[in-house]
């Protein structure tokens, strides 16, 4: 147990964290966050999904309510609830992202952008009946594009409509992914790397992470990130699980996020994990 006044702020990632089933927050685990904000306790939401898909979290959770705050697309973009002010860091533009999903087709891999609040899928032309034969798989894979797969158009002609986009998103064999991650490298070093999963990758502008844009957010309040609380299971979770003042890995998680965490989870999302160590932290 710890006493209430060390931590001003708690931050939770989604998929793989809060998340404990069929993209779902539990209820016991939403009571419980619930009861910390009437304490005074700030909450904040720390995703790689889009504004647009977090409209139902932001609700069950009361975000608005108790003045709580969310950070999207990897940490493109705050949204401090308490007055609506809406920050976006630096974008990819739309030349960048073209570049990307041409080298991506030379590497077998499948593109997606999200537009017009939905995703946007290239697919090289040998792989897109594969696709369309595994859309019920994928859509049990933990990533939330694969989990939309059913509903998702298949694009052949690369066509993006707005000027700049706040991340681009690459799926398949893992060893193309790392392969495509390398010659981007090369040609780049103006973007960030953040794996979701050993078959999935994404691409932001370099200085765009859940790291900065919560540093960004806690220094408008004046609140140190040794105040702060963060749960988190990914790639893109790394740097900020090491900087707060308690940085807790979900069992689940992967190796390096365990690494660079404070404390690791006994339980996975699965096993409803935020729950039970809100439940043992605050009890």
């Amino acid at each position: 147990m710890i006493f209430m006044d060390s931590y001003k702020v708690i931050i939770f990632d989604l998929d793989g964290t809060l998340f404990y089933k069929d993209q779902m927050i539990s209820d016991n685990a939403a009571k419980k966050i619930i009861e910390l904000e009437e304490k005074g306790i700030i909450i904040g939401l720390a995703t790689g999904r889009f504004l647009n898909e977090l409209d139902s979290f932001i609700e069950q959770l009361q975000l608005k309510k108790y003045q709580g705050f969310v950070i999207c697309a990897n940490g493109a973009e705050v949204i401090d609830l308490a007055d609506g002010n809406q920050h976006k860091f630096s974008l990819l533009s739309k030349q960048e992202c073209y570049e990307l999903i041409h080298l991506a087709k030379q590497y077998k891999l499948i593109s997606y952008i999200h537009e017009d609040n939905d995703y946007h899928v290239f697919v090289p032309g040998a792989l897109k009946k594969i696709y369309k034969g595994m859309e019920m798989l994928f859509s049990r894979i933990n990533i939330p594009f694969f989990q939309a797969a059913s509903r998702l158009k298949l694009e052949n002609k690369i066509v993006l409509h707005e000027d700049e986009y706040e991340k681009i998103c690459f799926a398949g064999n893992h060893k193309s992914l790392v392969e495509f991650e390398e010659k981007v490298k090369l040609l780049n070093l103006d973007y960030a790397y953040y794996p979701s999963s050993m078959h999935s990758l994404e691409i932001v502008k370099q200085g765009i992470s859940k790291f900065i844009a919560s540093y960004w957010y806690l220094a408008r309040k004046k609140i140190s990130l040794k105040e702060v609380i963060f749960f988190g299971d990914g790639g893109n979770d790394d740097e900020l699980i090491s900087n707060v003042g308690l940085g807790i890995a979900m069992k689940n998680a992967l190796d390096s996020t365990k690494r660079a965490a404070h404390r690791v989870s006994q339980y996975t999302n699965r096993q409803d994990g935020v729950y039970k160590e809100l439940s043992d932290l605050f009890n």
